[in-house]
């Protein structure tokens, strides 16, 4: 590093730690030969007001969010993009002359990384699993990449329905958090994205069919949705590739130039290995 001339950008989350972003934007920095550096700080909500306006004063490039912070740090921004507007949720942040500008590439990133495992949305039947930021960027990318209806069940149903409201146009319908009601929709879907934590086990799953897309957000693998698509031998995913589009996406923002995303996945998928025995559910 070369003290002031060195580029800081960061992701903010609670917790931060084991986050794969630091090593993937590293390998990203080399690649461009940039003098750069990505670091990892754990805030909690309470402080992501003051660590957003410090990170503006401070200087740096960009910033990440991650949970819980994607759509409580809305407000905290003086410009919200176009798509970050549109979902209602933000996971990159850019200073541009000292504003705060906030954007949305987890919706992108998310119809990329489906794309890398040969699904298309277009006239699916999908089911979104949770109501918090990330669920927020794929109701909206499904909806806007022409996906024939979208479900959504969560643990919150008020959430559920404020974000069928806000982002699907009425065209999206609430699941019951039951295992009946989710069992019926896991029968009928040709897509299921899931936005819970890694911890979180959803009832139903015993109806997950094999011809069934599965796209689980997180990369703490395995979760219960992906144990249950191996089990039936369905087409599935978690999220490092989603983890790897969205982060392109953000250093593009950030750069100005083209995301190095063979070198970014490389990195992805070393770490995790690397830290798989401490992170492992």
């Amino acid at each position: 590093m070369s003290g002031g001339a060195t580029a800081i950008y960061a992701v903010l989350g609670w917790p931060a730690r084991g986050s794969l972003s630091p090593a993937m934007h590293a390998a990203a920095f080399a690649a461009l030969g940039l003098d750069a550096a990505y670091v990892a700080c754990e805030v909690p909500p309470e402080r992501l007001a003051r660590a957003v306006s410090g990170a503006a004063a401070l200087g740096l490039r960009g910033v990440n969010l991650t949970l819980p912070h994607k759509v409580t740090a809305v407000p905290l921004c003086q410009q919200l993009s176009r798509e970050a507007r549109r979902v209602g949720a933000v996971n990159t942040l850019s200073f541009e002359a000292g504003t705060v500008v906030g954007h949305n590439t987890d919706a992108p990133g998310l119809l990329r990384a489906l794309a890398s495992a040969g699904c298309d949305p277009r006239g699916a039947c999908a089911l979104v699993l949770g109501a918090g930021g990330m669920a927020r960027a794929a109701l909206a990318a499904l909806v806007d990449a022409g996906a024939g209806g979208v479900a959504i069940a969560a643990r919150a149903p008020t959430r559920a329905d404020a974000l069928r409201e806000q982002l699907g146009g009425g065209r999206g319908c609430i699941v019951p958090w039951t295992e009946a009601a989710i069992a019926r929709e896991l029968d009928r879907a040709d897509l299921v994205v899931s936005c819970l934590p890694p911890e979180a086990s959803p009832p139903g799953l015993s109806a997950l069919r094999s011809t069934t897309v599965v796209l689980d957000v997180s990369y703490r693998t395995p979760t219960a949705l992906l144990r249950a698509a191996a089990q039936v031998g369905a087409r599935a995913a978690d999220g490092l590739e989603l983890l790897v589009q969205q982060g392109a996406l953000a250093l593009e923002l950030w750069t100005g130039r083209p995301a190095p995303v063979a070198e970014m996945r490389a990195a992805a998928c070393a770490a995790r290995q690397q830290a798989a025995p401490a992170t492992a559910p």
